[in-house]
């Protein structure tokens, strides 16, 4: 990922020449400008970390933070995921809100697949996780979509178990979860929203869940997806496309928005 080009230590963030914006700026065939999206998501100021995994664009092959290349969000950290044998497709994903249709995605086969990030959320009181995700099958431990740990081991995640998607809060001793009935083979998006102490839970932009839980997050883990950070043996088979994870609490209007942005219009999951 390059950064925007300076001149006198000044970061250029628009140009225009003869009153055309210019969108980007080459350098021996290097990018270092990019005017970014036309369009940019839903809560876009409150955005922490953007993951479009778009093969046209922003480093979606390599799973960057395309809030660091735009500029501008709640958070412009550079939260790259570092890849670790999950497997970059080009086509098959959701729509992107730039790319169009069929954007890329990344598949994780079970074993060991994961992508790691340096984000850590231990100084925000509220946030969400808004991710879509595509089980190959629905037999068995199906792993952790994307997860977040709190203060004494207590693990926050979407995770698939045997053709549910669970909402989970889980301190190693109980798991307080909700579970929803799901298909392989079909993308559905799911986010979580924290408000305060309280906590919704949403599919395919319906709210199916809700619980009032005080938690703070422990500042030894990362927001890693793929897999589970508390147990080796959880770990996600599918794809994962659009990750975003915000430092407030979205309402259920944004969180149908995003749906309707990146849903397959020939297949939308949400009217």
């Amino acid at each position: 990922m390059t950064p925007p080009i300076s001149i006198d230590g000044t970061d250029i963030t628009a140009a225009t020449i003869d009153g055309t914006d210019v969108t980007e700026i080459t350098v021996d065939g290097d990018v270092v400008f990019s005017a970014g999206p036309s369009n940019l998501p839903v809560a876009y100021s409150n955005l922490v970390a953007w993951y479009p995994f778009d093969s046209a664009e922003y480093g979606g092959s390599n799973a960057d933070d395309v809030t660091a290349i735009i500029g501008g969000s709640g958070d412009d950290t550079a939260y790259d995921g570092t890849v670790n044998g999950a497997t970059y497709q080009s086509s098959g994903g959701v729509t992107d809100i730039n790319a169009g249709q069929n954007s890329g995605a990344f598949d994780f086969d079970g074993s060991n697949d994961d992508i790691s990030t340096s984000l850590n959320l231990s100084n925000v009181t509220e946030f969400s996780l808004s991710l879509w995700f595509k089980t190959d099958t629905t037999s068995g431990l199906m792993g952790m979509a994307g997860q977040i740990t709190f203060s004494n081991s207590e693990e926050y995640g979407i995770s698939i178990n045997n053709g549910d998607v669970f909402y989970q809060i889980d301190d190693l001793t109980s798991t307080k979860s909700f579970s929803v009935p799901i298909n392989a083979n079909e993308y559905y998006h799911a986010a979580i929203s924290k408000r305060s102490n309280d906590f919704e839970y949403y599919l395919n932009g319906q709210s199916v869940f809700s619980k009032n839980e005080v938690f703070t997050f422990d500042p030894d883990f990362n927001f890693d997806m793929g897999h589970s950070s508390e147990d080796s043996d959880f770990e996600y088979d599918g794809s994962l496309d659009d990750v975003r994870v915000y430092n407030k609490g979205l309402s259920t209007a944004e969180i149908q928005q995003i749906v309707q942005n990146t849903q397959d219009p020939n297949n939308p999951v949400f009217p």
